[in-house]
């Protein structure tokens, strides 16, 4: 998860506290130009009230900032509403050329995106044969490897030099052929330069298609590349199954069975879908990944249990079986055979009902009374549900939609 702004709106005053003691003033201008641009992005934010706590809140602070994105309303963003390909498109043309695409705009009326179509197309980003029309573009929801062609073709016509490792990339992404022609060319280059990243150690789920959010993680790395993560394609792929008494990684959105994998434990890596790597540890009440903004047993699938195997999703009963004999209790020593695994959808953060119910009794709910409908608590744990008057815990949600 990328870092919080108050935490690092925090750090940043206490790191110019620090150099204000030294002699070159070029730092403390740096620390003051930190401060102030943190304290623009939460002024920007603050009216999206659908972005409180969420994992995506630092790529969206920065392009709203700068006026690559906009809300879908005054008061949402809408982080998990799909996203069409015409609206990706059109936020690449606000950074790559925005004076021509102000000028498309006023010349072409007869649509919303009927400029950022016609500019794309004179650009060389989108072709007809490829893409369609513009009705086309606006109607289909953008999959990951569009994202990626629409990106980097979009670098290319701003005269950014792209480069690929294929071989690198070939040897380590197994779906890598369910891209065809220009779009393999582009998600070769896109993950090799660190824009996009896989789905897994050893997937990146081209025809998937992205959420707001998702296409948030992917716009920022194209637009400032100074926060691309470039992977190593020299280091090996580890492969599940191993040796699992020591520490392994998990991605997000990755499935895992038990037998080649386990379920999670400190000292595990959780690989984020934009690539930030976290290693998990237990929060201040014992609870793994508490505070983490990870869900790192989501997608575990269970061995036969009673006739049926089980696959972790928001809210299911779940028995896993034996998994390994000693890892048959979560991080708090309670069983998880008939628990539920909930995840809090403005967070991130997953935690089985036993481990939930401990950040509960450490955390009771606010005794004021929300003044919004989908209200955050200060410690992200309660949502005010204005229909009911009452407080819920946020991972009895498994999605916002109810509150935009």
């Amino acid at each position: 998860m990328r870092f919080n702004k108050k935490k690092m709106l925090s750090g940043v005053l206490a790191t110019g506290l620090a150099l204000s003691c030294l002699t070159a003033p070029v730092s403390a201008l740096n620390i003051q130009d930190q401060v102030e641009q943190i304290q623009q992005q939460e002024n920007v934010m603050a009216d999206f009230t659908d972005m409180t706590g969420h994992w995506a809140y630092d790529y969206v602070a920065r392009m709203v900032q700068d006026g690559l994105f906009a809300g879908t309303s005054a008061t949402t963003f809408s982080p998990n509403a799909k996203m069409s390909e015409v609206q990706f498109l059109t936020v690449v043309l606000r950074k790559a050329f925005p004076n021509e695409l102000t000028q498309y705009n006023a010349q072409y009326t007869s649509s919303w995106f009927d400029g950022a179509y016609r500019l794309g197309l004179a650009k060389g980003i989108i072709s007809q044969s490829v893409y369609g029309s513009g009705a086309d573009m606006n109607a289909r929801n953008i999959t990951r490897e569009r994202m990626t062609d629409i990106a980097i073709k979009g670098l290319e016509a701003m005269g950014e030099q792209t480069y690929s490792n294929a071989a690198g990339v070939s040897a380590r992404v197994t779906d890598l052929n369910d891209c065809k022609g220009e779009m393999r060319d582009s998600m070769i280059k896109a993950y090799t330069m660190g824009i996009i990243a896989g789905t897994s150690d050893t997937t990146v789920s081209p025809k998937q298609t992205a959420t707001r959010a998702q296409g948030a993680t992917v716009l920022y790395r194209f637009a400032y590349p100074d926060e691309r993560s470039i992977p190593d394609l020299n280091a090996p792929v580890e492969k599940p199954g191993s040796d699992l008494s020591q520490p392994i990684t998990i991605y997000e959105g990755q499935t895992r069975t038990a037998g080649e994998s386990r379920l999670a434990r400190e000292g595990d890596i959780f690989v984020k879908a934009d690539g930030t790597k976290v290693v998990l540890k237990k929060g201040p009440n014992g609870v793994l990944g508490e505070g983490q903004g990870v869900a790192p047993d989501l997608g575990f699938k269970a061995t036969p249990n009673g006739g049926r195997g089980n696959e972790v999703i928001n809210q299911e009963r779940f028995s896993p079986g034996p998994v390994l004999g000693e890892y048959d209790t979560n991080s708090v020593g309670k069983p998880y055979n008939n628990d539920d695994y909930k995840v809090n959808p403005w967070t991130g953060e997953g935690h089985w009902g036993t481990e939930w119910q401990v950040i509960l009794d450490a955390n009771p709910f606010p005794a004021e009374y929300g003044s919004y409908n989908g209200q955050i608590s200060s410690n992200g744990v309660w949502v005010w549900l204005a229909d009911y008057n009452t407080w819920d815990l946020c991972c009895n949600w498994p999605d916002t939609s109810y509150f935009q």
